[in-house]
């Protein structure tokens, strides 16, 4: 517990732009890979440190699963439950290793989830109309 909440302070600290996301729930054996979830085992190439994952339309991500590098070395399977679900967000595998493979949940979710691009933030009500 207190390693993901190193993990995350860390990468609030690098500007990283993540949602808030609750506490790691469960692990698979170590050893195991991630679970298929709704979107299948994702692999990933050229070891990147952050993976930005999107629901189809219609849907919100609740849950999530990251692994890096291998169990042997500390590295097995995480499984994260998202709370609030949204739509799309970035996730990285707590210490900052690579992320070597991904799955994820959704589940059906009203529209108006989605985070709003960076600078694309609603503008301000308009002036009160004097007489």
């Amino acid at each position: 517990m207190k390693r993901l909440i190193a993990s995350l302070a860390v990468l609030a600290t690098c500007g990283v732009v993540a949602m808030t996301v609750g506490v790691a729930f469960a692990a698979p054996p170590p050893g195991q890979l991630c679970p298929a979830g709704d979107s299948g085992k994702i692999d990933t190439t050229g070891d990147p440190a952050t993976v930005t994952i999107t629901a189809p339309a219609g849907m919100v991500i609740y849950q999530y699963c990251v692994k890096a590098g291998s169990a042997k070395q500390g590295f097995g399977a995480v499984i994260v439950t998202v709370d609030p679900p949204v739509n799309s967000l970035t996730i990285s595998y707590p210490g900052g290793k690579a992320v070597s493979h991904y799955s994820f949940w959704w589940r059906p979710g009203p529209p108006g989830h989605e985070p709003p691009p960076p600078g694309h933030e609603p503008p301000p009500p308009p002036p009160p109309h004097h007489h």
